[in-house]
């Protein structure tokens, strides 16, 4: 996946979702949420991804996620969270989006450290 830069949403002088990926090159430009405030991405970076459908989380797996401590329940809740950012934006409402997008950031750094 490559990261094309944000679309221009800002909150707290960060930009916030939509951010603009190409995946595989297809030629597609997919709005996606950045769920960690602890990694810069710039403009082109590219890496590798998988995919892991929000339906297949399970303890096994979520222990090799970003946020293992966060289980199951909280990327449930991240999703959801997204959810509610995608349709905010597409309603027009940006800031509402940012916020949501800083709530999923503040959860999941919340969860980076062991209990």
């Amino acid at each position: 996946m490559q990261f094309n830069g944000p679309q221009g949403n800002n909150l707290g002088g960060q930009y916030t979702y939509p951010y603009q990926f190409n995946i595989n090159g297809d030629g597609n430009t997919y709005n996606l949420m950045c769920d960690s405030f602890d990694h810069h991405i710039s403009d082109g970076d590219q890496w590798a991804a998988n995919a892991l459908l929000v339906n297949n989380l399970n303890a096994s797996n979520v222990s090799g996620l970003q946020y293992p401590n966060a289980g199951v329940v909280g990327y449930l809740e991240a999703a959801y969270l997204f959810s509610e950012a995608v349709t905010a934006f597409k309603n027009g409402n940006g800031l509402a989006a940012g916020e949501l997008n800083w709530a999923v950031w503040d959860f999941m750094m919340n969860h980076s450290c062991p209990n």
